[in-house]
């Protein structure tokens, strides 16, 4: 991820507010209000207008935000889709807080998320006030050597108290979807990490269940495995 580029999309967005707004208004100056009046006179149309464009600049949006948040391959030589899937699922270690499994039913789909039905960590997640849940969802397009990944976001509440037997998820309204624009940089340090085909976890890491230690170690992965991390608002 590039800070560059997000800085771009967002100086892009303000542009794509603001300019307009300022030219029609130098253009009505110049033409004696003609475009008041028109639009006065065709009050209909001009709502159709500013929504067709309003829709136009959220798809290019969704498409500039993708690229904003792409994390370039560390290395040119891809392994396969197999061994990225089991680079990926080694992840899992009982002394983690967080696990990546792979769909029983699409094996291109794999999602990592927080053990928050683990009781081994509930007591911890609430100490710490985790009341989120945290998924991040990921596709493998073999032919692109590229995966595609979404944020997932869930509210949950702990059954029991804090430090409770269990959690509870809330509703289905609690659901957000698309690309969190977390600043990702190569080489910092989560407690887990993947140098030189090989995985290392600090065990005595002091988590603070923030997303990007379940992000910064699978992006490494991908991206040391020679594939391309590029999250979407829409996973197909």
């Amino acid at each position: 991820m590039s800070g560059q580029r997000i800085i771009l999309l967002f100086v892009y967005a303000f542009a794509s507010m603001t300019v307009p707004i300022v030219v029609l208004i130098w253009v009505n100056d110049i033409m004696n209000q003609a475009i008041t009046n028109w639009i006065a006179r065709n009050l209909p149309v001009t709502l159709i207008l500013i929504f067709v464009y309003a829709f136009g600049q959220l798809y290019i949006w969704t498409i500039m935000a993708s690229w904003a948040a792409t994390v370039q391959l560390a290395i040119a030589e891809k392994v396969s889709p197999q061994e990225l899937k089991t680079r990926l699922l080694s992840l899992n270690d009982e002394r983690l807080p967080f696990k990546v499994v792979q769909d029983p039913l699409k094996s291109d789909r794999i999602t990592a998320s927080w053990k928050i039905v683990d009781e081994k960590w509930i007591e911890l997640f609430a100490a710490r006030g985790l009341r989120m849940q945290y998924e991040l969802r990921m596709r493998l397009v073999e032919g692109k050597g590229v995966v595609i990944a979404q944020d997932n976001f869930r509210k949950f509440e702990y059954v029991g108290g804090v430090g409770g037997k269990g959690v509870k998820l809330g509703s289905r309204f609690s659901f957000f979807k698309g690309i969190s624009l977390l600043q990702y940089e190569r080489g910092l340090q989560y407690g887990v990490i993947f140098k030189d085909g090989k995985l290392k976890i600090d065990y005595a890491y002091n988590y603070t269940f923030n997303m990007a230690e379940i992000k910064n170690p699978v992006i490494d992965i991908i991206t040391g495995s020679g594939w391309e991390f590029r999250p979407v608002i829409f996973l197909k």
